[in-house]
């Protein structure tokens, strides 16, 4: 099973305000409030059953920080890479500037994302004191991650002097889809190919909602092998469906934008010498950090049925009735 992490960059509880703390780390050596404080990350890890990522060591997350109280003053966006983990926790160090808070009371949010090789679109990054944007362009590999921090709105110099520094929460921003077919018609059937026509670029908004937003239809052809499958008597349980693989083990998926525009299904069937594509255009909403096992019913060259049901992030079950499947 493919592993990918949530990471947290740790923080300890958090007093009211942005004040003068009562009870200094060091009491014995004096402070100097005039001087500026670096703002630091640290981040711990919690495992989450998904895919690719299975160290942070090395990893590069973008980082944004808003300075809400003075927005001009020192907000910023760079990349961040993780440590070596000790014991389970790593430092995230910028590689070419030091960031610090402006003064001791100026209140920052913070935000994160990880791309995991989606590529970014050359021009259309924009940064503002108040907001980030970025357009990225996906193969349909990439596990997008969004971050922010837990407690937005209250990071200052005064408690970053207490140790007190932003915990991000990543969350998965795609949805993943993987396969399984069975065969309910009398006579041996070949599912030889798969492909989703979906988005295939974002615009990632990483101040506002954290949302994606999606535009540029595409295909993804799903990496597989093709199922030789026999006739199954009776109705089947999930149990039944043959997995779609890459090599016989592997479980294929696409991983794909949630609430895209369009999702078609397209469907490359074979019968002896006879071959066949079928189209189905899927009406659900996929959400963000679920994963959907579509379970395909094949009768014949010309009939399929579709059910749809989620795991290993979120779990819900989906059913897709494809009487009105087009012969392509």
């Amino acid at each position: 099973m493919k592993k990918i992490f949530a990471f947290a960059i740790a923080a300890v509880a958090l007093t009211v305000g942005c004040q003068k703390a009562q009870n200094p780390v060091n009491p014995e050596t004096p402070v100097d409030e005039n001087e500026l404080v670096e703002i630091k990350f640290s981040t711990n890890i919690t495992t989450v059953e998904t895919k690719t990522v299975e160290s942070l060591e090395g990893l590069k997350l973008m980082v944004y920080g808003q300075n809400i109280t003075t927005p001009a003053k020192r907000s910023f966006y760079d990349e961040a890479t993780a440590g070596v983990p000790d014991q389970g926790v790593v430092d995230l160090t910028f590689a070419d500037t030091t960031y610090y808070y402006n003064g001791n009371n100026d209140k920052y949010n913070f935000y994160g994302y990880y791309l995991d090789g989606a590529t970014t679109i050359e021009g259309a990054d924009t940064l503002s004191a108040t907001n980030q944007v970025t357009t990225v362009k996906i193969n349909g590999k990439n596990d997008i991650l969004l971050a922010q921090a837990d407690e937005n709105g209250t990071y200052c110099g005064a408690k970053a002097r207490e140790g007190e520094n932003p915990h991000l929460t990543f969350r998965h921003a795609m949805s993943q889809l993987k396969f399984g077919a069975v065969n309910l018609g009398g006579s041996t059937l070949s599912l030889s190919a798969i492909t989703v026509q979906t988005d295939t670029s974002g615009t990632i908004n990483v101040a506002d909602t954290l949302a994606v937003a999606v535009a540029g239809l595409g295909d993804f052809d799903l990496p597989m092998t093709a199922l030789n499958l026999d006739s199954f008597s009776g109705t089947p349980t999930e149990s039944d469906y043959e997995e779609v693989t890459t090599d016989g083990s592997t479980e294929s998926e696409l991983i794909i934008f949630p609430g895209a525009s369009s999702n078609v299904l397209t469907l490359e069937l074979k019968q002896g010498s006879d071959t066949r594509k079928l189209q189905y255009t899927m009406t659900q909403t996929f959400k963000a950090g679920h994963s959907y096992k579509l379970l395909i019913k094949l009768y014949s060259l010309e009939e399929i049925e579709i059910t749809a049901s989620l795991t290993d992030w979120t779990v819900e079950t989906i059913e897709i009735d494809t009487d009105s499947a087009i012969e392509l």
